[in-house]
């Protein structure tokens, strides 16, 4: 039977080591691309058409993806379920599935028209969109979840950093604006807040629910 505590537990596990392969295993796929660079290639070319590590790197996407789900999953199961976490988790769920189906979708740089490319683009859009509100929401709820001590206001400066960046990552993307030869490194500035607040609750999670099933 599962429980709350092993429901957190696993969700948190899940979702630290899920941050940290995926970059990892993107960081190592561009280093053995030689003609690949993180400052002018988004992480989508590391499994688009014609990448020699590409069948790799969608892995590292569905990878990515499930861990989201699952630790939000275990977020769920683990705190008190206010109305806030029942409208961020589900989010961050809508965060997750976007990560997988742009894994799926190839983008193909030599031919941004292709359907396959369209429906990457439009899987990734959908990923920021969801994922900005879902991380701002949830840790609203966490900071009136009695299960979550200690945690009040801990997220505003991280959530203002996230709001920024990533309002201004959309708007670049969405009019074609901006210094296109930065946009690999635009990407991963965008994403390391992203990535490090899930990483960071996932532990924060594990650790909960660990010392919750040690004391019961």
């Amino acid at each position: 039977m599962i429980t709350r505590n092993s429901a957190g537990k696993w969700g948190g596990l899940v979702g630290v080591v899920g941050m940290v392969i995926w970059w990892v295993v993107a960081t190592v796929l561009g280093l053995m691309w030689s003609s690949y660079n993180a400052v002018t290639n988004v992480i989508s070319a590391l499994a688009g058409v014609g990448a020699p590590y590409a069948g790799v790197q969608q892995l590292n996407f569905y990878i990515f993806g499930a861990s989201i789900i699952i630790f939000a999953i275990g977020l769920l199961a683990w705190s008190d379920r206010g109305w806030r976490l029942l409208v961020g988790v589900p989010l961050l769920v809508v965060f997750g599935t976007g990560v997988i189906v742009a894994g799926f979708f190839q983008y193909d740089p030599n031919n941004l028209e292709a359907a396959t490319t369209q429906y990457h683009n439009t899987a990734s859009l959908v990923t920021f969109l969801a994922a900005i509100p879902a991380i701002s929401i949830t840790s609203w709820g966490l900071n009136h979840d009695a299960r979550w001590p200690n945690y009040r206001n801990k997220f505003v400066p991280l959530g203002i950093a996230i709001l920024t960046i990533g309002g201004l990552a959309i708007f670049l993307v969405s009019t074609g604006s901006g210094p296109s030869g930065w946009m690999g490194l635009g990407q991963r500035i965008f994403l390391l807040p992203l990535t490090g607040w899930l990483a960071y609750h996932a532990f924060l999670l594990y650790r909960l629910s660990d010392r919750s099933n040690a004391s019961a």
